[in-house]
């Protein structure tokens, strides 16, 4: 199904990377949306457990529009008010339930949900592994994890201290950096590199891991990893590489495509004992 570009007019800051100025932040955002929307299956119930970032519950809201009964999961009255204004105006707030409980202690029963999603979660809380055991707690059958990854090449370029989506006379220096960095840790074999990031007045540390630490972390914290692949497959600066980044994005579940997304994102189930 097409996802919107412009999608809430009067939610400037809560949309703000899915209504960028930017075609290509435009384009990984809803390419991302539209991947995952492939994952469920008709019918499901899913439940998105958010942390109060600017794109929770985006994707439970797409989702309530293709057909399924969802319910989101943010920390504060205000994300909250913010998310049923959006489903309000998508025409899809019957279907979309939305309470206020922090992303490790959801007010929900266990097994409650066909599918439990955390977005772009467990790089900003405090404790991963919680997050990951109330994902356990809720899903009756399945839950379905994203994080930022580090094999992309707008994501190298970002992580040089450069903006991948608009290309200026310094780009190719901080491309170059970033490669640095990123070669660095390949080598020192590290789980990945971070960055500072800016919100709420306050700075943040932003971790980009590497596909194989996100597989490693989800398994050792009792998950079996069923499905793997890329959010969207981003190219740095120019938009009119945009048509082949779509192309580019209908082999992302593939080898060697699934670990080079600005973004990875998991389908993952209880191990079996």
């Amino acid at each position: 199904m097409p996802i919107e570009a412009d999608v809430v007019a009067r939610d400037a800051l809560r949309n703000s990377r899915i209504a960028s100025q930017a075609a290509i932040q435009r384009y990984v955002h809803e390419a991302k949306f539209r991947n995952l929307l492939k994952l469920l299956l008709p019918g499901e119930r899913l439940l998105e457990v958010g942390r109060g970032g600017s794109v929770d519950g985006i994707f439970a809201i797409h989702a309530a529009k293709a057909g399924h009964n969802v319910a989101i999961s943010v920390p504060t009255d205000a994300h909250a008010a913010s998310l049923r204004n959006f489903a309000d105006e998508h025409g899809v707030l019957a279907r979309t339930t939305v309470l206020v409980s922090p992303p490790d202690a959801v007010d929900l029963p266990d097994c409650s949900w066909d599918t439990v999603a955390s977005l772009h979660v467990l790089e900003h809380v405090d404790d991963p592994g919680a997050v990951l055991r109330e994902v356990r707690r809720l899903m009756a059958h399945r839950g379905l994890i994203a994080l930022p990854t580090c094999l992309n090449p707008a994501a190298i370029c970002r992580l040089g201290g450069g903006d991948p989506y608009r290309f200026s006379l310094g780009s190719v220096f901080w491309a170059g950096k970033g490669t640095v960095k990123l070669a660095r840790a390949l080598v020192r074999r590290d789980r990945g590199l971070w960055e500072l990031q800016s919100q709420d007045g306050r700075n943040w540390q932003h971790d980009w891991v590497f596909p194989w630490t996100m597989r490693s972390e989800l398994k050792r914290q009792g998950f079996e990893v069923t499905y793997f692949a890329a959010d969207a497959i981003c190219l740095p600066w120019f938009d009119s590489l945009i048509p082949l980044m779509r192309l580019l994005d209908r082999s992302g579940a593939k080898v060697p495509l699934k670990w080079m997304g600005m973004g990875s994102h998991a389908i993952i189930e209880a191990a079996k004992d």
